[in-house]
């Protein structure tokens, strides 16, 4: 079983069990979040909404909130020593799939009881961002000298 959902202008494929990341959704990390707007479901036979499905749902979990990596933009024009460099960090959601539902799906209150904290920044970081290989430090010839 899948749903094809859009959030944040993006449209992503969902399976129950799955952990992705999203543009930032509202809650806390431990609450529930339901996500109504469903393009597709295929269960035993493929359903298509136009645009959406009614009363369908995609019941997920806040597994993280945290912030994406560092994304640099940098303009530079020729001869005129003009350069400007501005960074960008994304606010990103970690969300866990636990159930699809064409007839309708409820979030749960948050329970009242403090979530195990997840160190989200590490969490989404590492889901979000590419592998950077760093460069090795140069290695300096020494001198070598001879007596006489």
């Amino acid at each position: 079983m899948y749903a094809v959902i859009q959030t944040g202008s993006k449209q992503y494929k969902l399976q129950p069990g799955d952990l992705l990341t999203f543009e930032k959704l509202e809650g806390a990390v431990g609450s529930e979040v339901v996500l109504s707007n469903v393009l597709l479901v295929q269960d035993k036979e493929l359903t298509v909404g136009n645009p959406y499905l009614e009363k369908a749902g995609v019941l997920c979990e806040i597994m993280a909130q945290g912030r994406g990596p560092k994304v640099l933009t940098f303009k530079y024009k020729r001869r005129k020593g003009s350069r400007r460099i501005r960074g960008h960090r994304q606010t990103l959601t970690l969300l866990k799939v636990k159930e699809i539902s064409l007839t309708g799906v409820t979030a749960k209150a948050p329970a009242k009881e403090k979530a195990p904290k997840v160190a989200a920044k590490s969490v989404v970081a590492k889901a979000a961002a590419p592998k950077i290989k760093k460069a090795a430090p140069k290695k300096t010839a020494a001198k070598v000298t001879k007596k006489k």
